[in-house]
This record gives C-alpha cells, structure tokens and sequence, in this order.
C-alpha cells in the first residue's frame, strides 16, 4: 500500500512506494527536499486485563512492609510506620 503525503514546500499531494519510507526524496512538482515518513502500521488494540482491587492492596501493603524494612530504625521516625504517615513530623 503506497504512502500518502504532501510536499511540505508547494502542498502537492503525492504518493510513495513503501520501499521509500523513512528516507528523504524529491518534490516533483518544486523539487524540495522532503521525508517520506515510515508506512503506518496497524496493531492489534491491547485489551487490559481488570485490576483485581484486593490484589492491589496485598501489593501496597507489601511495598510498605519492604520500605519499613529498608529504613534504618530510627532514622525517619521512632514510631512505625502507617500508610498516610511516611515522614516524622515532629
């Protein structure tokens, strides 16, 4: 399937062979140099899969438990750590 373009110099509308996109050719009509973009190419639409709410919140829970683990104790906070209190405020 040919590419479709225009001549960004005169708006001449043209078509190239798939084998030209991605290089630089001429305007036949003014001879400007222009670039033929890459053929499009159609893909399969992604169908994401539903996020599962309670596997969400072992996941969080578990990203909070490798952080309480990797701070030094003491170091943030003398209390340990909830889910809305990551800092030592005072």
């Amino acid at each position: 399937m040919p590419i479709k373009l225009h001549c960004s110099s005169c708006g001449k509308k043209m078509e190239a062979p798939d084998s030209a996109g991605g290089k630089w050719g001429k305007c036949p009509a003014c001879h400007a140099k222009i670039y033929v973009p890459s053929p499009q190419i159609e893909e399969d639409e992604l169908k994401l899969a539903p996020v599962d709410e309670t596997e969400e919140q072992k996941r969080k829970q578990l990203m909070l438990e490798t952080y309480r683990l990797d701070l030094p104790y003491g170091w943030w906070t003398r209390e340990p750590l909830t889910p809305g209190r990551l800092f030592h405020r005072g």
